[in-house]
């Protein structure tokens, strides 16, 4: 997106006012359209018909039911054998909604329980954009070469990149003890707050290294 508006000749301050209508879609996304998982097992549960495949009178044990539950099916002259559907009996508290009462000991739990990791992602994210944002703005003199010209825009092309790649293999590496990946991050801070205070770094090294 930045990069299409960019070689589109619009400055930064346009391409990012842009991207302001984007906050309210999330947030409209967020409350209006996602559902909780409550909601959705109040769906699943008011859907009466399950339609199988290959059903037959002598059938009448049990089927997979919204993952790993089962439900009892109703007997044999319940089953519509032309249309392959049964009649499936959901328990009655599954229809039920629970109420959420919000109280400072659940609060404080909830905080015992996730403070730890907010303060790592709080600190990953500062380190990330105080070297993706504004060393970066500084880190390269000005010059006739593409790679000078266009420094801030392909660095910030590798930081987003990056991000993809890592967020992509979640599912095929993780770290338990994350404060090794917060302190890695914040090594990098370091270094590129040295490279924009020293430029002591090739325009091209620093590809590599934001993208990391």
């Amino acid at each position: 997106y930045y990069l299409v508006l960019n070689a589109a000749g619009v400055s930064d301050k346009w391409i990012f006012v842009s991207q302001i209508p984007f906050v309210f879609v999330y947030y409209a996304v967020f409350f209006f359209m996602l559902s909780t998982p409550e909601e959705v097992a109040r769906r699943v549960a008011l859907t009466r018909h399950v339609a199988i495949s290959d059903a037959s009178p002598s059938d009448s044990s049990t089927m997979e039911w919204s993952g790993n539950e089962s439900v009892s099916l109703l007997p044999h002259s319940d089953v519509d054998t032309e249309s392959k559907s049964v009649l499936v009996e959901m328990p009655p508290q599954q229809t039920t909604t629970t109420k959420w009462v919000v109280t400072w000991s659940a609060v404080k739990e909830s905080l015992s329980l996730s403070w730890w990791y907010a303060l790592q992602l709080g600190l990953v994210y500062f380190f990330e954009y105080v070297a993706s944002v504004g060393a970066a703005a500084y880190a390269n003199p000005s010059g006739d070469s593409f790679a000078l010209q266009h420094a801030y825009t392909i660095l910030s092309f590798c930081y987003q990149f990056g991000v993809l790649v890592s967020r992509s293999s979640l599912h095929l590496f993780k770290v338990r003890r994350v404060g090794i990946v917060t302190t890695l991050q914040g090594i990098n801070f370091i270094a590129w707050i040295l490279i924009a205070r020293l430029r002591f770094l090739d325009v091209y090294a620093q590809f590599v290294l934001m993208f990391y």
